[in-house]
């Protein structure tokens, strides 16, 4: 293989990384956004990509964390737009449509069943209209966290409430020790 073939690919690679990370970071801002306009506190929110050594492959992932009994003490109404709304912030954000996360639509498709039987699909279809209402009402703060996540792969609650509140967020990379002030 040509030097200038390997190096083709890496560039293909690394900007697959760049849109992946980018669309994770939108994925999980949006559910804790929206979880966070149902008073659920989200403990953490991360995006994890990896370009693996053979260019062109990779994983990647993303994880918002809360508590699970703050969770389960939500309407399942409430449960499913959390699901809808990281497939609904890439499509109104980013302009993707990649469908829904399969973690994330097995797990509402369970909720769904359990909550309506019958007639699941309703349910799911509301929740997915009213996901599509609050990424559109909550953009902007989507937005700032994505941002942010792109940049630090990870942001802990404490940071996710500073962001959010428009508070400025310091981490201990960013005092100088030198002359005692933050950069």
């Amino acid at each position: 293989m040509s030097t200038a073939w390997r190096r083709r690919q890496l560039t293909m690679a690394r900007e697959l990384y760049g849109i992946e990370r980018q669309s994770i970071a939108t994925h999980e801002a949006g559910h804790c956004v929206v979880g966070r306009h149902f008073k659920l506190p989200v403990t953490g929110v991360e995006v994890i990509v990896r370009v693996e050594k053979t260019p062109g492959w990779g994983s990647h992932h993303g994880r918002t964390t809360t508590g699970v009994r703050d969770y389960e003490r939500l309407s399942a109404s409430a449960q499913l737009t959390i699901f809808a709304s990281g497939a609904a912030a890439e499509r109104h954000l980013l302009g993707r449509d990649r469908g829904a996360d399969g973690d994330d639509q097995v797990r509402a498709d369970a909720i769904a069943r359990r909550a309506s039987p019958n007639n699941p699909d309703r349910l799911l279809e509301q929740a997915r209209v009213e996901a599509d209402r609050l990424v559109v009402l909550h953009g902007d703060e989507i937005r700032k966290l994505a941002d942010q996540l792109i940049v630090r792969g990870q942001l802990d609650a404490g940071e996710i409430d500073a962001l959010l509140t428009r508070q400025e967020v310091y981490r201990v990379a960013d005092f100088n020790r030198k002359d005692g002030y933050f950069r």
